[in-house]
């Protein structure tokens, strides 16, 4: 069973911040036991509270989650998770600043 993830109502998080989300994603390795240590792909947008509670509340079982300390609290700010069929894998890191 998945543990309870503690976060914030969304208009806390919109009325006080900006979450800024970066996702990487790798490639394997031409070996096929690794990764790539440059990402393939890289995209930062601007989400809002209610899209980074979505993110954090719909995890998966396999996905490795991340906390650190933030403007907001001690809070997840990196989520990685490997494709099902394990040739692709997946970094999600958020950033929290002051509005």
């Amino acid at each position: 069973m998945r543990k309870h993830l503690r976060t914030h109502s969304a208009e806390y998080y919109d009325a006080q911040f900006t979450i800024t989300q970066t996702r990487k994603l790798y490639d394997k390795a031409a070996s096929g036991k690794g990764w790539k240590s440059k990402p393939t792909k890289t995209e930062t947008k601007t989400i809002t509270g209610q899209q980074y509670n979505n993110a954090i509340s719909w995890l998966l079982y396999g996905d490795r989650v991340s906390y650190g300390y933030t403007y907001a609290g001690y809070l997840p700010v990196t989520i990685t998770s490997i494709s099902p069929n394990g040739e692709q894998k997946a970094v999600w890191s958020y950033t929290f600043t002051l509005k």
